[in-house]
């Protein structure tokens, strides 16, 4: 989200407690630091408008859909190889054990 008009754009924070930022805008000329600012705000509302609204779908989603989104498409939690070991019937059985 860079604008090709400033030069230079920081901040500082002097104490967190404070509800105090100091911001910092420098533009190449023919550019006003408001309009600058301005602009960046704009944009930086639009992306969180975005997320807002991303978070908002997902949420409405049933819990079982996340809950599969998140299992990949087996929809059974767990590692391919304890997948593997709990089809194969080894789950808790010992191998036998060798006598000479």
């Amino acid at each position: 989200m860079k604008n090709p008009s400033v030069e230079f754009a920081g901040y500082t924070v002097p104490h967190p407690s404070e509800p105090i930022m100091n911001v910092r805008v420098q533009c190449h000329e023919g550019t006003t630091t408001d309009s600058a600012m301005l602009e960046s705000l704009g944009n930086l509302s639009q992306v969180c408008d975005h997320v807002l609204k991303t978070y908002r779908k997902l949420r409405r989603c049933s819990p079982l859909r996340l809950a599969q989104g998140r299992r990949g498409r087996r929809g059974r939690r767990g590692s391919v190889k304890a997948h593997a070991r709990e089809r194969d019937g080894a789950l808790g059985a010992a191998a036998p054990m060798q006598t000479d």
